[in-house]
Order: C-alpha cells, then sequence, then structure tokens
C-alpha cells in the first residue's frame, strides 16, 4: 500500500482507507476458526498513519469507530495515535457518520457462516445450505461442533454490542419483532448463547439465523469522542435507495448530516452548530482539495442548504428509514434549487468533480 501511495502522492492524491478493522477484530473473524492476533482497530489506524507517513500522502481513517461492547472506549487511544501523528507532521484525518450501528449490523446473524457451508465447498455465506435449521441441527449433534458454535455465537453477540443491543427487526414470530435477545432470553428464560440458536430452529429456515437483526455495536461515548474533533469530517457512507428497496436500509441514507447538528451539537452539546456544519461542507471540501467548494464566499459553486434550526432533525428510523430530514427548507446545487419549500424540484445540476478542480494545500 505504501508503494501505490507514493505513485499517487505526487498527484497530491488522497489515500482513503475502510480500514480492516473496527474495533477488538474484523469482521471476517471466528473465533473457533481463525488464529489468535487478528489485527485491532489500533493496528487498522496505525497501518493509516504508517502509510501516510511512509508515502508522504494525506491519509483518511474512513467511518471511524469502536466496534463491539468489549472494545468500548477505545475510541480515546485511538485518537490519541492520530493526533500524535498530526502532531509530527502527518497528513491523517478522519470521517464518521452519525448512527451508532453500522452497515453490516443491519444483516446481524449470530450463527457462524461456516454452519451452513455445505459439504465440500468453501465456508462463506455465499454457499448457504437452502435449510438453515438442519444445517444448525447437524452441527449441534457433535459435540466437538457445537462447543465451537457456541463460542462463536458469543464473540458475535459481543462484537455486535451485546445481547441488550441486538434487536431483532424480521421474524415470523411478531412478537418478538423489536425486541432484543437480552429480552428474548429473559422471556425464554434462556441464555443469549441458546437464545440465538432457539432464533434460527424456530425461525425462517431460508434465512441464515432465522430472521432479520440489527446490532448497535457502538457506544454513544466513542461516537460523540469522535464526533467532536477538528480533524473528524461527517460522511454518510450512503448510497442511493428507494423505498421499494424495503426496511432494511440504514438510517443514514436520509438523516446522517441533520443528525449531526440536532442530537450531537444541540441536544447533546459536543461540538458548536456552525463546528457541525463546518464538518460536512469546509471540512470535506478541504481533506479533498476542493479549491472553490464548502464556503459561502463569492466565486465559490452555489452550493447552499437553508435549514430551520429550530426544526432540522433525521426522521429516519430503522423500522421506517425512507423518510427525508424535517427543516430543511432549501438545497441548491450550482446554484440550481434542487429542494424549493421543503419539496424537491426534480432538477439535476450535479456534476462529477474531477481532481483538476483541486488547488487547496
Amino acid at each position: 500500500m505504501v508503494s501505490l501511495a507514493e505513485k499517487v502522492a505526487p498527484f497530491r492524491g488522497v489515500y482513503i482507507s475502510h480500514e480492516r478493522s473496527e474495533g477488538h477484530d474484523p469482521m471476517w473473524y471466528w473465533p473457533s476458526q481463525d488464529p489468535p492476533g487478528a489485527p485491532t482497530l489500533l493496528d487498522a489506524v496505525s497501518e493509516t498513519i504508517e502509510i501516510g507517513e511512509r508515502a508522504g500522502i494525506r491519509v483518511v481513517a474512513s467511518h471511524i469507530k469502536a466496534k463491539g461492547a468489549n472494545y468500548w472506549g477505545s475510541s480515546h487511544a485511538a485518537i490519541q495515535l492520530i493526533e500524535r501523528a498530526r502532531a509530527r507532521g502527518v497528513d491523517v484525518w478522519a470521517d464518521q457518520y452519525t448512527y451508532n450501528t453500522s452497515g453490516t449490523d443491519g444483516s446481524t446473524v449470530l450463527i457462524p457462516d461456516w454452519v451452513f457451508a455445505s459439504p465440500g465447498q468453501s465456508q462463506g455465506a455465499d454457499t448457504p445450505r437452502p435449510d438453515h435449521r438442519a444445517a444448525l441441527r447437524s452441527v449441534l449433534a457433535d459435540s466437538v461442533k457445537a462447543a465451537a458454535l457456541r463460542r462463536d455465537i458469543a464473540h458475535e453477540i459481543t462484537r455486535r454490542g451485546g445481547p441488550a443491543n441486538v434487536v431483532v427487526f424480521d421474524y415470523p414470530d411478531s412478537s418478538i419483532v423489536g425486541k432484543s435477545i437480552a429480552d428474548i432470553a429473559a422471556a425464554k428464560k434462556l441464555s443469549p448463547v441458546e437464545t440465538a440458536i432457539a432464533l434460527q430452529l424456530e425461525g425462517r429456515a431460508d434465512r441464515p439465523g432465522g430472521g432479520r437483526m440489527r446490532g448497535f455495536s457502538m457506544n454513544e461515548m466513542d461516537m460523540e469522542a469522535f464526533a467532536a474533533l477538528p480533524w473528524v469530517a461527517t460522511a454518510s457512507d450512503a448510497g442511493i435507495a428507494l423505498p421499494e428497496d424495503g426496511p432494511a436500509v440504514h438510517a443514514r441514507y436520509y438523516g446522517t448530516f441533520p443528525r449531526k447538528i440536532r442530537h450531537y451539537a444541540i441536544e447533546h452539546g459536543v461540538l458548536p452548530v456552525d463546528d457541525a456544519v463546518r464538518s460536512m461542507t469546509s471540512l470535506p471540501a478541504q481533506i479533498m482539495r476542493l479549491k472553490d467548494r464548502g464556503l459561502l464566499r463569492e466565486g465559490f459553486a452555489a452550493d447552499v442548504v437553508v435549514f430551520d434550526l429550530d426544526r432540522i432533525r433525521d426522521a429516519a428510523t430503522f423500522f421506517q428509514p425512507h423518510q427525508y430530514a424535517e427543516g430543511i427548507d432549501y438545497v441548491l446545487v450550482n446554484g440550481v434549487p434542487v429542494v424549493e419549500g421543503g419539496r424537491l424540484t426534480g432538477k439535476l445540476p450535479g456534476r462529477v468533480l474531477s481532481s483538476r478542480a483541486a488547488s487547496q494545500p
């Protein structure tokens, strides 16, 4: 990566890393299957810093977070790593979305994917058996495999935020929808691990885990620590979503930026409103070296948002994510109204920005 970054550095490029670990271990790690020593958040942040320092290039730790209940609080160590690097001249930045649940949390499956791998096929979510109940029963019948299974389930519950923070969003038994693994375990008088097993055995056979769950794997302590920093930009990590895409869409697609203003600046006082606005306007433009955007200044592109400070809020939820934010009355892109009086105009004045527009230091 250093060698590749060195090729880009003379062109004033930027290395943006979705780091390979965001907590105690990366997404692919299962204790029963993988050797110890998987990279942690701090390893990943250190790698990003090292790439920037050795290659002499601007680097960004993208959607920085401290994921997993047993890694909460580690934001402070990551922040220290980055601030020490910045103090010695490394050009390192970060970005963050404003929710305590990630995109991968929305497809939380507490049963490890190796349980569903067909005989003779490689392990992985793309090679499951059609009958997930039968696959699970087969593993439970083998005492050695069953012990490995329970160990992996316990690890995944913790990585997704603990039993109180893993919530059922879709399940054949509607009475448990909206309840956490902790709630369901208490009602069934089972441990969280046995509850995860029961959800598969009693749920949909054609779906890993028996239903759809979301883990809220980050803690507000860490979210607020990152949100307050002047070198952390606000970024949605989102794409295009339509109502027909269903309820499994992350709320960040609709609410990331107003949530930074309402939740973190106004309600929690983590940072001033003007700093929250900077984090999503001039700071990203500065990081990407866009010379004529991000500020209300003569000669700059007229990208303007007019919002009501009393009304601005994110309306999207994880049960009903397709909800536009409130309090945003006008949006202009390149001087053309795309939202007028709170309604979309249907106009498409945006354009691709090339590296030729880059001139900021």
